[in-house]
């Protein structure tokens, strides 16, 4: 909103403050619990800590830096409006990606922005994996009706095929140029050059299997099979391959921190779990339960000091942490609703929710407890990646997308 007087101001808030007010105190006790919410101050309880269960995020947005990148737009003195203003949509000093025009920012979020896809022969086929190297954006197919599910590298203003013809593919990495993947059925890790030619099986474990999650840490591979019983696959520079088998079925996440992989494991053992390998592929390997109990464990990653884990549940999911020191467990949220995807950057631990039909959100949780709505329009969001400037996800539909939102300022 551009304003150029403090009358025009004044007359356009009053049109829309007490709409914007009413939706944010919604937001607000639906994100906080709190009753006490009052959407002319952020939607922040009365008498909370500041940021305490944020909706609007960042920091206190009652005055207008000058320093801040978007400073030419003055909102007659009033304050630098999160909540009214796409300049600084939900939090000062970031705008929304402008597509179409302008920057796509509504009550307060900015919206989801699907990266164009054109150049190839058809829309994307229920995405799932998604790889994010530098600038270059993988991502995979996973439709196991058909033989015909792909690789595709997106970028602004084009699409490339860079592998077809293959089974359902769970996830996807780059590693020193060339494409690895995964496979549910049957279950393989494979690799191709980015630059053409033969496709590799690097891995098929024996009587069958099926894989759903892959990571890769300086140039080793680190993968989950989720099927006949959990595993982690772990798969060196030079091609060597180590299975650690783990228990039930069922790990649908990897991640790989310090020297010990961690898997997120749906039903065992006994129940869903959180299990560590310390020096995995080596012959000094141990395994241990570091959490135990949960109800569908799926997405998980981690960071020098925890791992974070959530729960695939309709309603009443949970985000934890567990600290790897100590072993010590912390529920970071319990209202979320199908999470399936996390990444984590730096002290921000990102979420997005999974469900086809209806619309779920993306947040971010800070490390001083409170979150961040980032989106609410997220369809089938699984797989998130973060960078500089943006939070990434798939939409595992059919057709789905690639989209980003705008991430707010460290």
């Amino acid at each position: 909103m551009r304003v150029h007087g403090a009358v025009v101001a004044v007359a356009l808030m009053a049109g829309c403050q007490a709409r914007l007010d009413e939706e944010y105190r919604r937001l607000c006790q639906e994100l906080t619990g709190s009753v006490d919410c009052r959407g002319g101050d952020g939607g922040l309880p009365d008498g909370g800590p500041p940021d305490a269960g944020i909706v609007d995020g960042g920091r206190d947005a009652s005055i207008v830096d000058p320093t801040e990148a978007d400073a030419g737009v003055v909102d007659a003195g009033l304050d630098c409006g999160p909540k009214t203003t796409e300049v600084h949509c939900g939090f000062c000093g970031r705008q929304c990606e402008s597509r179409d025009g302008g920057p796509q920012c509504s009550l307060g979020n900015c919206l989801a922005i699907p990266i164009p896809f054109g150049g190839g022969p058809r829309a994307l086929n229920l995405p799932h994996g998604l790889w994010l190297v530098g600038d270059r954006l993988f991502v995979s197919e996973s439709d196991f009706q058909t033989n015909e599910n792909r690789i595709v590298e997106l970028f602004d203003g084009g699409t490339i095929e860079r592998v077809t013809g293959q089974p359902a593919i769970s996830a996807v990495v780059v590693r020193d140029g060339e494409l690895v993947w995964t496979t549910w059925v049957p279950g393989t890790i494979r690799a191709r050059s980015l630059d053409g030619g033969p496709i590799r099986d690097l891995f098929s474990p024996d009587g069958g299997g099926s894989f759903f999650d892959l990571k890769i840490q300086v140039g080793t591979l680190y993968a989950a099979q989720l099927l006949p019983r959990s595993a982690l696959v772990v798969i060196s520079p030079e091609n060597l391959v180590v299975r650690h088998e783990v228990g039930g079925p069922g790990a649908t996440g990897v991640a790989f921190c310090d020297g010990e992989a961690f898997l997120a494991i749906q039903q065992g053992p006994p129940a869903g779990a959180v299990v560590r390998i310390r020096a995995p592929g080596s012959p000094d390997a141990s395994i241990d339960i570091i959490a135990n109990d949960l109800d569908m464990a799926w997405g998980i990653a981690c960071d020098t000091r925890a791992v974070y884990v959530t729960e695939f549940k309709s309603t009443a999911g949970r985000l934890l942490r567990i600290e790897r020191s100590s072993g010590g467990m912390t529920t970071m949220a319990d209202t979320l609703r199908g999470a399936r995807g996390i990444a984590v950057d730096g002290e921000d631990v990102f979420v997005v929710e999974y469900d086809r039909v209806q619309a779920r959100r993306a947040y971010r949780f800070r490390a001083d407890g409170g979150r961040d709505l980032l989106a609410s329009d997220v369809e089938g969001g699984i797989f998130p990646r973060v960078d500089e400037r943006y939070l990434y996800w798939v939409n595992n539909r059919d057709p789905g997308s690639v989209v980003r939102v705008t991430r707010p300022p460290r």
